[in-house]
């Protein structure tokens, strides 16, 4: 029998209320998360799908040229020394690496250009 994928309605407070830009699974060691893009590509959360605590991370917009924003989002998990790094892609086709600041874990800045 292949392995098969159920879903089922999942609580995650912080974003009710808003629209949601992107998203993506990930499991690791039977242990799955949804990672949200959303506030207009602003603000990342990931939640667990066992119903554990939710966590929000700002995206700093500093980078993004005039007019661009973060429109995708490619969720690689979990960071050796943070606690999240991933991909996004802009409104202008540009794929950056972001993760979390060191001097500011809540936020989320960029590592590399990608494309």
């Amino acid at each position: 029998v292949p392995d098969a994928a159920i879903f089922n309605e999942v609580s995650c407070p912080v974003l009710q209320g808003h629209a949601l830009v992107d998203t993506s699974l990930s499991c690791s060691e039977g242990l799955c998360s949804a990672t949200v893009l959303y506030r207009r590509g602003s603000r990342v959360a990931r939640c667990t799908l066992s119903g554990g605590p939710s966590q929000t991370l700002e995206v700093a917009q500093e980078w993004l040229r005039e007019g661009e924003r973060v429109s995708s989002l490619d969720d690689r998990g979990f960071c050796v020394g943070g606690p999240w790094c991933g991909a996004v892609g802009t409104s202008s086709g540009r794929v950056v690496q972001l993760h979390t600041k060191a001097t500011a874990p809540s936020e989320l800045v960029p590592s590399a250009t990608l494309h």
